[in-house]
């Protein structure tokens, strides 16, 4: 085994990828052993507990870690989490805003602390973080979602279709993305031949996804 100060988090994530979590437990604890203030120990620990299902637990180590390192960031934030997961949005909110205070405007905490606003039934306060946390990590789908949710209990049905609409163009693109591959290697000439290849190549789901994308775009053009 690696001597407990060659231990990385990326052996950590490693053991976990490969699937064996009691490795990816054991590489942890050895690490807090020998460092009982290793934050990124604490935030691994935790996460690995609540992939697991281990509610309780997982609460109950972000607490021990925020009672070591009050003033971390990452710790406020997935403690902020874990709270709004179970509902108690009054102190996930207090987390999130505290992590922000510690950490800076960072992207995650933003979108986190505006789904927690909107859950609260104060989409106002979210919509203008849903924008910022936009403006530091562009077109992630689910500040997207979230933030078309927030306007649409606004009745702000109109900004709610275009983050749809964005959200609708990112996965289209996601989508070429993942095709791209398979259609490198044929040559597409005028005649309908090539053409019909390259859509055999072209997935099934791939292509109902296509098709809905583009009536939504049409409807949309139209209502203007």
């Amino acid at each position: 085994m690696s001597t407990t100060n060659a231990i990385t988090v990326e052996d950590v994530r490693a053991a976990i990828a490969r699937g064996d979590p009691k490795r990816a437990a054991d590489l942890l604890a050895a690490v807090l052993r020998a460092d009982p203030d290793c934050s990124w120990a604490y935030v691994e620990t935790v996460d690995l507990l609540h992939r697991a299902g281990h509610a309780t637990g997982a609460d109950d180590f972000a607490r021990r870690g925020l009672a070591r390192l009050p003033d971390d960031a990452h710790l406020h934030e997935q403690f902020a989490r874990l709270l709004s997961e179970d509902n108690e949005l009054a102190s996930g909110e207090w987390h999130f805003r505290r992590a922000l205070e510690l950490g800076g405007r960072s992207a995650s905490v933003l979108a986190g602390l505006a789904l927690n606003l909107t859950r609260q039934g104060r989409p106002a306060e979210a919509e203008p973080l849903y924008a910022e946390a936009d403006r530091l990590a562009p077109n992630d789908q689910r500040t997207l979602a979230y933030w078309s949710k927030a306007l649409e209990v606004q009745h702000d049905l109109a900004g709610a279709q275009r983050r749809v609409l964005h959200l609708g163009r990112e996965r289209m693109r996601d989508w070429i993305a993942q095709n791209a591959q398979a259609n490198r290697r044929i040559e597409i000439s005028r005649n309908a031949r090539p053409v019909l290849q390259v859509r055999k190549r072209v997935t099934v789901s791939g292509l109902l996804f296509f098709h809905s994308w583009r009536i939504e775009n049409t409807n949309h053009a139209r209502a203007q």
